[in-house]
């Protein structure tokens, strides 16, 4: 029988602080409920000016080649992801972290926004054998020459779409601090309304027009490989906006809440 594997993503506002990583844990065990095994994207934690945010780190890196710009702020993730990891470990969950060339994602020399050229899944196949979670730092890849090579602002997003698909896992959760797509910035606008249900194209041409919910090359991605997708919030165990590959019924998107 094949495994039942769920892959969820949580954003670098979901893992600011303590509190914060001990409820995206309680996520991964609502997870565990109904999967075997969870593959958990990490995003670096908090955002500027907290000390491991992209951001921070980038901010120390003015002088910096691009190579070694990705080296530095790279390390936000594996720190989430080990910080994660023991968050994991005092709950008693049989969990491990892979490294970022574990992790299998392999990309050119394109520093900065590297393009990924395949997954390699030995890592995780082998993880999934001993773990009932696995810890990945996201925004992250190994390029040919052996470098790590960032994704684009974002790319934690990607990461977790490339790896459900080299998995054969057609839905991804993305655990955020918001309840969902809004048709506004719900931290600006108190008469923002959220999404049920919406397709890729939607959701990209919001995008477009400024909205900061997901990286377009994520939901590109998404949609070419019939990936569905929620974004949820972490800190609400209530539903989020379902993200579908293509329109299905006339409307542009199903009503709001």
């Amino acid at each position: 029988m094949k495994m039942k594997i769920d892959v969820i993503k949580f954003g670098g506002s979901s893992l600011k602080d303590s509190v914060s990583i001990e409820t995206a844990v309680v996520r991964v065990l609502e997870h565990l409920q109904g999967a075997d095994a969870v593959i958990v994207v990490v995003s670096a934690m908090g955002r500027f000016p907290c000390c491991y945010a992209t951001d921070t780190l980038a901010s120390q890196a003015t002088h910096l080649s691009s190579k070694d710009k990705d080296r530095l702020i790279s390390l936000g993730e594996t720190i989430s992801s080990l910080v994660f990891l023991n968050c994991c470990k005092a709950h008693s969950i049989n969990a491990c972290a892979l490294s970022i060339k574990e992790t299998g994602i392999i990309t050119d020399d394109h520093y900065q926004r590297g393009y990924v050229m395949h997954v390699c899944t030995n890592h995780l196949l082998c993880a999934l054998k001993e773990y009932e979670v696995i810890i990945v730092p996201g925004f992250t890849g190994t390029s040919l020459t052996g470098n790590t090579v960032t994704l684009g602002r974002g790319g934690s997003d990607y990461s977790a779409f490339l790896i459900a698909r080299a998995l054969e896992v057609s839905f991804v959760s993305i655990y955020t601090d918001v309840g969902g797509v809004y048709d506004k910035d719900p931290k600006k606008a108190e008469d923002a309304r959220i999404y049920n249900v919406m397709c890729c194209d939607e959701l990209l041409r919001l995008i477009e027009k400024g909205a900061r919910v997901m990286q377009k090359e994520s939901v590109l991605f998404a949609r070419k490989n019939q990936l569905s997708f929620e974004v949820k919030s972490t800190f609400d165990a209530g539903k989020g906006t379902l993200v579908i590959p293509f329109q299905t019924s006339s409307k542009e998107a199903e009503i709001l809440k």
